[in-house]
C-alpha cells in the first residue's frame, strides 16, 4: 500500500503528486499538492490509513486465492449442465474443496 492510495481513501478528490527519488526507495516519497487543500491529511493520519489498508489486503488473501483456483465460468456451467444431466456434485464438490482450502479469515 502506498500514500496514493492512501490519500486516495481519505479524500478521492485531492489532486496531489508523489515524487520518488533514489533517496526515497526505503523511505518517505516527497508529496506535492496540486491544489489548495485547507485540510491536509497529517502524517499521522496517512500512516493509519496506509496500516488500515495493508489489513484489509492481508484479510482478502483468501478471496484472491480462491478466484485463482475457480474454474472458468464456461467450465462451471459445463459441471453444472452435467451435474444436472448425470445426477451427479462435481460443480459443487469443487467449489467446496477450493472454500475449504482457503477458508475466510
Amino acid at each position: 500500500m502506498d500514500i496514493a492510495q492512501a490519500l486516495y481513501k481519505i479524500n478521492p478528490n485531492l489532486e496531489f503528486g508523489v515524487h520518488y527519488s533514489v533517496d526515497d526507495v526505503n523511505g518517505t516519497p516527497t508529496l506535492s499538492w496540486l491544489q489548495e487543500v485547507d485540510n491536509k491529511p497529517t502524517d499521522v493520519e496517512i500512516q493509519t490509513v496506509i496500516e488500515q489498508l495493508k489489513t484489509e489486503w492481508e484479510q482478502a488473501e483468501y478471496i484472491r486465492n480462491r478466484i485463482a483456483n475457480y474454474p472458468s465460468i464456461t467450465e462451471q456451467l459445463d459441471m453444472l449442465y452435467w451435474d444436472n444431466a448425470n445426477g451427479t456434485t462435481v460443480w459443487q464438490d469443487k467449489i467446496t474443496e477450493i472454500k475449504s482450502a482457503n477458508p475466510k479469515k
